[in-house]
């Protein structure tokens, strides 16, 4: 025998809410990746502003790392400066795919 679940209008409600929270909480490592799961399910506007915070998020942690790397370069061993470069590139990639998905969410509102 199969068992089925149904969501409750209750559920169905806070699900909305939730989908639609575009704050600072939504940003974060964890929250980014459930909201983005849901983005079918969430209006343009409040994809917009997640995808923006994300990414200001990530600018920010990329320039404390770059600053980081600067100021500890000539103290820091050889492979924990190649682990923290490979930090930085991978978080330039982000930044790159946040500004890809933002311009097609754009492209899309017009």
């Amino acid at each position: 025998s199969r068992i089925e679940y149904e969501i409750t209008d209750a559920g169905t409600e806070l699900f909305i809410e939730l989908a639609s929270a575009a704050g600072p909480d939504a940003w974060g490592d964890d929250a980014f990746v459930t909201h983005m799961a849901f983005f079918g399910h969430t209006p343009r506007p409040v994809r917009l502003r997640i995808l923006e915070g994300r990414r200001t998020r990530v600018e920010e942690r990329l320039a404390l790392l770059r600053t980081r790397i600067e100021q500890a370069a000539h103290r820091t061993d050889s492979y924990v400066l190649l682990l923290q470069q490979y930090r930085v590139e991978t978080l330039e990639r982000e930044v790159r795919w946040l500004t890809d998905l933002l311009d097609r969410e754009r492209a899309h509102a017009g």
